[in-house]
């Protein structure tokens, strides 16, 4: 089992038994995964918005999973199920996601003020562009297995994966190691394939190590 040793003590890698718990700890961390340039809408099916770019922004359906579970379909019947939808539904899509991000003010406000920096005339406009660009998804995992990668090598289309790993302390504390989302996006030279032949060494990445409050914790 892997361990962290730091001067609060000893943290072990922690097995989530739910994909919901999982997920909780991702939402409760997304600032730190994606930016501050994204905008993460966490509704039935999740979606990340980067503004990152600085050519054009990017929608991603965002997968988030627990390597125990059956990837092939946990993550590639559903991914497909998504593409799916994108390419017969767009109205659908854009609606879907309309409403969301004109749920929260601040949300809504910041889109609009991305989008003009794009030289989109507003949300809806922005809404049209990203629904009918690229399909893209993007999995989160607390375990990015070999198994994973020859699910994702499949699709053809741009599919990220970050892996959330997450460790637990004697008093129930937690703390997070993962890779930055856009450290990889932005660098297109790295190949599905690529990333499959390297093998998965936590200790190679660049990384950013976050608390989550005991209020936020679930037991």
């Amino acid at each position: 089992m892997s361990i962290l040793v730091t001067p609060q003590g000893v943290f072990k890698l922690y097995q989530f038994d739910t994909e919901k718990e999982f997920e909780q700890c991702v939402v409760s961390q997304v600032e730190m995964i994606f930016g501050k340039r994204c905008v993460y809408l966490d509704c039935k099916d999740a979606y990340l918005i980067d503004f990152s770019s600085q050519r054009e922004p990017k929608l991603f359906i965002v997968e988030t999973e627990i390597a125990s579970h059956d990837l092939f379909q946990h993550i590639g019947v559903q991914i497909l199920q998504f593409a799916h939808s994108f390419a017969n539904a767009p109205r659908q899509v854009k609606q879907l996601l309309f409403d969301e991000i004109s749920k929260d003010t601040k949300v809504y406000d910041a889109c609009e003020s991305y989008a003009q920096q794009y030289g989109l005339r507003n949300v809806d406009n922005m809404l049209d562009h990203l629904v009918n660009d690229t399909f893209r998804a993007l999995i989160i995992i607390d375990e990015a297995t070999d198994e994973l990668y020859k699910v994702v090598k499949n699709f053809r289309f741009p599919v990220e994966v970050i892996e959330v790993e997450t460790y637990q302390g004697a008093g129930g504390d937690r703390i997070y190691r993962f890779t930055p989302l856009f450290k990889d996006v932005s660098d297109e030279k790295e190949s599905i394939e690529e990333r499959e032949q390297r093998s998965i060494d936590i200790s190679e990445f660049d990384t950013i190590v976050v608390g989550l409050p005991p209020e936020n914790r679930t037991t």
